[in-house]
């Protein structure tokens, strides 16, 4: 099986990985020690985030891709955009109507997620569940 080293962002076989790290829940598998001792000095850069709750503990720039449906059909006529970035803590918002995905980033210790989800609501977008 082939992993990534997400520090440098090499594929190596897992079996032959020069060493692994736990972190939070997860695990990390690394090509080299300069990769481990880069990844030992700022591990939660290297953590992924919670898609369900959008937060994780150690680190409050977030980023999350929301698939949603009924987008508005006209990016200059939607009021969706200015209303996700006028929220204190929202640093980007991308919106691909054609794919329906919104890509929100965020500081997840000032933003309110269920004010996202209000401001989805008003503009008639769900979010699509698997």
């Amino acid at each position: 099986m082939t992993v990534r080293d997400l520090v440098c962002g090499m594929n190596i076989e897992l079996q032959s990985a020069f060493a692994k790290r736990e972190h939070m829940g997860q695990t990390f598998y690394f090509c080299s020690q300069s990769c481990v001792d880069q990844f030992d000095k700022e591990p939660h850069r290297y953590m992924t985030t919670s898609a369900t709750t959008g937060f994780n503990p150690e680190r409050t720039l977030t980023r999350i891709e929301l698939p949603v449906t009924r987008l508005p059909s006209n990016q200059t006529d939607s009021t969706l955009e200015p209303a996700l970035r006028a929220l204190p803590g929202v640093s980007g918002v991308k919106i691909n109507i054609t794919a329906g995905k919104l890509d929100l980033e965020y500081d997840a210790g000032k933003v309110d997620l269920t004010k996202i989800a209000e401001i989805l609501r008003k503009v008639d977008c769900g979010i699509r569940m698997w």
